[in-house]
């Protein structure tokens, strides 16, 4: 859907979000999370970074926005 949406004006957005998403290897570097005695791999929920996690919830806004104008463009003469 975001390839669809952004017209392939922005190349590799969607290869990043299913890394992120799915937990594959190439989204290691922002699933390495710190323990006690180290470091360590998650795949789960990142709770204790509130940057990261906002940097995530602002793209997906963005996006949200343009979905929705998108809709509102295409249905608009529905209503």
């Amino acid at each position: 859907m975001i390839d669809i949406i952004s017209r392939d004006k922005f190349p590799g957005v969607t290869e990043i979000y299913n890394s992120l998403t799915h937990g594959d290897p190439n989204s290691a570097i922002w699933n390495i999370i710190q323990l006690g005695n180290g470091v360590g791999y998650s795949v789960s929920k990142i709770i204790n970074d509130p940057v990261l996690c906002e940097k995530v919830c602002l793209n997906t806004l963005g996006w949200l926005v343009v979905i929705l104008v998108m809709s509102e463009n295409a249905f608009s003469e529905a209503m």
